[in-house]
């Protein structure tokens, strides 16, 4: 029983670490419209100030 929990917790941690690799690999690539960054990057600038 605690071995099957084990291996549970260990198949999730799996899953999420690929499922980060592939989303931080994913973002860069895809091809968001211009305007939309520049209005994120003025908002994050706002937020920041």
């Amino acid at each position: 029983m605690c071995y099957a929990v084990e291996v549970l917790i260990q198949a999730g941690e799996r899953m999420e670490r690929d499922f980060r690799n592939v989303h931080d690999w994913m973002w860069p690539n895809m091809k968001l419209p211009q305007r939309l960054c520049l209005t994120g990057s003025s908002v994050a600038g706002g937020w920041t100030r």
